[in-house]
């Protein structure tokens, strides 16, 4: 979420034109599905080597991204 707030502050600042919040909106849920994706991918990848495999990992990180 902090590279999708950075991202729009500086296009913002870059270009002098504002963005609408629909346009912030979408980046910032995009941002957040692709953050989701790669965290729950990264722990299910645990499970067949040996690391530290919980579900309980995967909802946290689920409460984590959507909070």
């Amino acid at each position: 979420m902090t590279l999708g707030i950075t991202i729009v502050l500086l296009t913002q600042h870059i270009t002098n034109q504002g963005i609408s919040l629909k346009a912030k909106v979408i980046l910032l849920v995009i941002i957040s599905a692709v953050a989701l994706t790669g965290l729950i991918l990264h722990e299910i990848s645990q499970k067949d080597t040996g690391l530290y495999y919980d579900s309980q990992d995967i909802f946290a990180t689920i409460a984590g991204v959507l909070y």
